[in-house]
């Protein structure tokens, strides 16, 4: 029953449809009742994107207001900041602080860095097969160029390629300085200070040494041609001088007198149709500056000083703590004791102490308490600070920690 009512008002609608459009019409014939047809729309094409051009703005800056340049430190110099590094705190240069203003003072600046570096590296010449390379450590020093070779602690010598003889015997330790004229000198077996050829080697002792035969006898065979070696660099030096030319004009395939067009990459300029960019606004600068120094209250003042005091105080402690005395020398109630010969410097911020015992020919033994530092001729060491106290090695290998040094005369090595 559903369905034919449904079918019914379908049926209805389309006759009353169909009755009102022949009614309108003059026309004799039927016309069947046809459906409207929707006339098809055209698509409209998808509006032109206009490219965005960035223009790089550049903001006004303003001048900034006075308290602002304030500096919260104290204002020093820039000279104070250059010597208040660990070469400041060395004795030599407290005695001689002085503003580099003068000529005088950058003077001796320029000599003193021209120094730097003069001296080639210490090599390493031995044709025997006792010999052995020595150990070799260099020390940058404000006054001059230093290295320390040492032949460890056994019972060796210490000579040069020249057939020089710079120390006999164990745990010894020689301070080498290069002079103005680029040579490395020392104090050799008998005390006078020449220079020195740059190549040394360390050999062990053997049993004709004991018997009284001469030291120098053991190096006759070590023979250095220094001159064949520096004609054979110079040779070398003419060749690369001669081939640097030809390899930068025609090595490598370029002509330094042809013109290379330069490659220019940048931003394609906007086509022509379209109209020009808007300008762009103006940016007025604004400053959050919160000015919290004048408007502090003077107890907060006194705080961050307090702080800051406190802090400086600390690091002062610190450095003192760290910072090693001198070394005591002393021969109270000992037999055949001397005093050596003490000098400090710095490397690298760490002091340094080089304890000689002055004894030519003569063997003698650098103690501290019951312990042997280095024996032999002309018995040397250098001594490190580390936390407030002189560390050294001993004969036997281990570190021995001091704060006093003696030399007393031994009979034999």
């Amino acid at each position: 029953m559903f369905k034919l009512a449904l079918l019914l008002i379908v049926i209805d609608y389309c006759l009353a449809h169909c009755g009102g459009q022949q009614q309108g019409s003059e026309a004799v014939t039927e016309a069947p009742c046809q459906p409207e047809l929707a006339t098809p729309q055209l698509a409209h094409p998808p509006p032109v994107q206009r490219p965005v051009v960035l223009t790089p703005l550049r903001l006004p800056e303003l001048e900034p207001a006075h308290h602002i340049l304030r500096s919260r430190r104290r204002h020093r110099p820039r000279w104070y900041w250059s010597y208040s590094s660990s070469y400041s705190e060395s004795r030599e240069h407290r005695r001689s602080r002085t503003r580099p203003g003068s000529r005088s003072k950058e003077s001796k600046e320029k000599k003193r860095r021209s120094r730097y570096n003069r001296c080639d590296d210490i090599g390493y010449f031995c044709t025997d097969a006792n010999c052995y390379p020595p150990m070799i450590r260099y020390v940058a020093s404000k006054s001059c160029d230093r290295a320390v070779a040492s032949c460890g602690t056994s019972s060796s010598v210490l000579a040069t390629s020249d057939r020089r003889i710079l120390a006999s015997g164990s745990g010894i330790e020689i301070v080498l300085k290069c002079n103005k004229w680029g040579s490395w000198t020392a104090y050799d077996y008998y005390g006078q200070k020449e220079a020195h050829s740059p190549n040394i080697f360390g050999a062990n002792k053997t049993r004709h040494e004991a018997k009284g035969v001469s030291l120098e006898e053991q190096f006759h065979d070590v023979v250095v041609s220094n001159s064949y070696v520096a004609l054979a660099y110079s040779m070398l030096y003419l060749l690369a001088l001669a081939i640097l030319p030809v390899a930068i004009g025609h090595g490598y395939g370029y002509d330094p007198v042809e013109n290379h067009p330069l490659v220019v990459v940048g931003q394609p300029p906007a086509p022509a149709h379209y109209p020009p960019p808007p300008p762009s606004p103006q940016i007025v600068p604004v400053y959050p500056y919160y000015d919290d120094w004048d408007s502090s209250s003077s107890e907060s003042h006194e705080r961050r000083s307090r702080r800051r005091r406190h802090r400086n105080e600390r690091k002062r402690d610190d450095r003192r703590r760290r910072k090693c005395k001198e070394l005591r020398d002393f021969c109270h109630g000992v037999a055949n004791c001397t005093l050596p010969k003490i000098s400090y410097f710095y490397d690298r911020g760490v002091e340094l102490a080089y304890i000689n015992c002055q004894n030519v020919v003569q063997p003698a033994a650098l103690m501290t308490g019951n312990m042997y530092l280095s024996r032999g001729t002309t018995a040397k060491k250098l001594a490190t600070c580390w936390r407030g106290m002189w560390t050294a090695y001993n004969v036997n290998g281990t570190v021995s920690m001091f704060d006093n040094v003696r030399c007393v005369a031994i009979e034999e090595v």
